[in-house]
């Protein structure tokens, strides 16, 4: 239509081609807008869908669980996902865990305690407590990049505190082993996964018992002369006593003295848990709490019952819980198999502090 033929027409002709002007110029604006909350969604959807895709498709790795692309999930949409009894049937060692990521690694015989604000993981301590096995796993992950490791710490429920009037529920659990996740099996509401237990291989030759056993006595007389330089450097009145290691130390220790000494030391117990938690404030009424609490005997072995490579074994995890070392380096201590190399490996990171203090110490005796 040119202008002259406008220009002839009604005024409320011109009025009414400038609102239908109007009109789609708006239109086509909302339709862009709705095509990019679309976009955006399905992309959102296939984000919160991503740990699914990847467990179907089984790409739980070594050094985590990474999530497939968006093509190839497009690509596996159509496919059935994976049973769980077809993955019992396969492999008759795998079982279903309840897991919770963590910003933090967990080692085994440590007493964990826990504060549940989220629904999500009070619902999943709540079914966790009702089972037969009360098992549960804990996994280092990190939440930015959407990652988790494949080998995380078993721990067993031992105390289940709710707190009504503070909304939350105390958990104190404690860690009986090591497990690796062979498929994720759901993330909603929270993450399970069909796992293996997995533990330090058993020496098979004699020749591999005496290195495990050298590396455990070389790692004690480490840590022994660590305590000796910190006493000197620092003006300690006479010897420092044992009494400095923890006690879980103590007990799988290789000099039989000290792990006498630790006979009648046992682990945390209901009465300990109730006065640690009053200290800390973080229990409401006391006899409120004393009568809600569920406490679960742990179940585990005698120590009279363990052999030399299994007190071993809690002697490296024990000593590791002490080190000042970074998430990344604990996880690597965690995944190893083998007790002499993580021994090994720790007796490493204790002699850099050796030569640190023994450093210091002579440049103090000098001046």
């Amino acid at each position: 239509m040119s202008i002259q033929q406008v220009q002839h027409r009604p005024p409320d002709f011109v009025k009414q081609l400038a609102c239908t002007d109007r009109c789609q110029t708006v239109r086509s604006r909302l339709n862009t807008a709705c095509s990019a909350k679309t976009l955006a969604h399905a992309g959102k959807w296939q984000r919160r869908n991503c740990l699914t895709s990847a467990a179907s498709e089984g790409k739980a790795q070594v050094a985590g669980i990474e999530f497939t692309s968006i093509v190839t999930e497009r690509e596996t949409s159509a496919q059935p996902p994976v049973q769980e009894q077809d993955l019992e049937n396969h492999d008759p060692a795998l079982h279903n865990l309840p897991i919770m990521p963590l910003s933090k690694v967990k080692l085994p015989q440590e007493t964990i305690s826990l504060q549940l604000f989220e629904p999500r993981y009070r619902l999943l301590f709540k079914l966790v407590k009702q089972s037969n096995s009360r098992r549960f796993g804990l996994v280092l992950a990190d939440r930015q990049q959407g990652m988790m490791e494949s080998i995380g710490c078993l721990c067993e429920l031992t105390h289940y505190i709710p707190v009504p009037e503070r909304r939350r529920v105390l958990i104190v659990a404690r860690a009986i082993g090591r497990f690796e996740i062979k498929q994720v099996v759901s993330d909603k509401p929270f993450v399970t996964a069909m796992v293996r237990d997995m533990a330090d291989m058993t020496p098979e030759t004699f020749q591999q018992a005496a290195d495990i056993s050298t590396a455990a006595t070389q790692l004690w007389q480490c840590m022994q002369q660590v305590k000796d330089l910190a006493g000197k450097l620092y003006n300690h009145a006479g010897p420092i006593s044992d009494q400095v290691y923890s006690t879980e130390v103590q007990r799988w220790c290789p000099d039989r003295d000290c792990f006498a000494a630790t006979q009648d030391q046992l682990p945390t117990g209901q009465a300990d848990v109730f006065e640690v938690l009053t200290k800390a404030g973080l229990l409401g009424a006391q006899d409120t709490a004393s009568q809600l609490t569920e406490y679960f005997s742990a179940a585990g072995q005698s120590v009279d019952d363990l052999t030399e490579a299994q007190r071993h074994e809690r002697f490296s995890f024990a000593v590791a819980r002490t080190l000042d070392t970074s998430e990344e380096q604990l996880q690597e201590l965690l995944a190893m198999t083998m007790t002499a190399e993580r021994l090994i490996s720790i007796h490493d990171v204790l002699a850099d502090g050796r030569g640190y203090l023994a450093a210091r110490s002579t440049l103090k005796d000098m001046f």
